[in-house]
């Protein structure tokens, strides 16, 4: 495949062909799956209850479907996509080596996005959602339900499925959406309406959109958006890709650890707050010291020229 080929299109018609993209690759993995299903693991699809996690074989038919929709939603498009829009695909997605500082700061960083996604996660399971009707409601909750109960339903008591679900649900998530949503998505909009922010305001929306838990849209979306904005910073979208994956990793080890230590960790709100408020003065001081302009005009001219 040639780099470029595309590469003359206007910025409003690579958004939509990267969203017919995105489209496209929903349906191969609804026919990769369906074919999976039929000719490997010979099952009936019209009679199959692929909710029922008591059984073994359901769980895993159901990390293999979700293994199957990451790679052709969200991998595949974004490499495909950018091989064919751009003659510098590293380039395209921010793949530049950021500054060895931005290393020392970047634990604090993943405090502070922990913990504050944690009190976003309170906040938007206490807004009143009486707006919508209570069928509806029900509707959403219902779904939402279902789909915590899965990711549950993934964690074992040994090492190997310890490391299953890192690779399941940390690691390819992470590479995949990242280079989907701040890699390309963020690129395309930034173009699309000639401002880097609204870039990353818009991609962090439908970051939040495609995942379909409105209970949890405020603390996705904010994810989305603080990763949009220090991709934006850096320069480089391994920055993202490393805190996506230890937030993700971060889920699994607490899930596996209250699985197996019967363990609940929990913290209060004004341990919350003060862990926040630390984690945000040590990033200002730091941003306000390497204020890194030369990267940020960099990315400037990536996503407009």
């Amino acid at each position: 495949m040639k780099n470029g080929l595309l590469q003359h299109l206007k910025p409003r018609e690579k958004l939509f062909s990267f969203l017919a993209f995105l489209t496209l690759g929903w349906l191969l993995a609804q026919i990769v799956s369906i074919l999976l299903c039929q000719y490997v693991f010979d099952i009936d699809i019209t009679s199959y209850n692929f909710i029922d996690f008591t059984r073994i074989d359901v769980i895993r038919l159901n990390k293999i479907l979700n293994l199957v929709s990451h790679i052709f939603m969200f991998l595949l498009p974004a490499v495909i996509f950018v091989k064919l829009v751009s003659f510098e695909p590293y380039e395209f997605v921010l793949n530049k080596k950021p500054s060895k500082k931005i290393w020392f700061v970047l634990p604090v960083v993943f405090v502070g996005l922990t913990v504050l996604n944690e009190l976003l996660f309170n906040l938007n399971h206490s807004i009143n959602f009486t707006f919508i009707s209570k069928e509806f409601q029900e509707s959403l909750e219902y779904k939402q339900a279902i789909k915590s109960k899965a990711i549950y339903s993934y964690v074992g008591t040994t090492w190997k499925s310890f490391f299953a679900n890192m690779f399941l649900l940390a690691l390819v998530p992470a590479i995949g959406e990242e280079l989907t949503f701040r890699g390309v998505l963020q690129h395309l909009t930034g173009k699309f309406f000639g401002n880097v922010n609204a870039g990353v305001i818009v991609s962090a929306f439908i970051f939040a959109f495609i995942h379909f838990q409105p209970f949890n849209f405020l603390p996705i979306f904010t994810l989305g958006l603080l990763y949009g904005f220090i991709v934006m910073y850096s320069g480089s979208i391994w920055i993202s890709i490393i805190l996506h994956f230890a937030n993700n990793a971060l889920s699994v080890i607490l899930m596996h650890s209250g699985r197996y230590y019967n363990w609940d960790f929990q913290t209060t709100i004004w341990t919350d707050l003060i862990l926040v408020s630390i984690s945000l003065v040590v990033i200002l001081l730091f941003v306000k010291k390497y204020p890194q302009a030369s990267k940020w005009n960099e990315t400037k001219g990536i996503y407009l020229r």
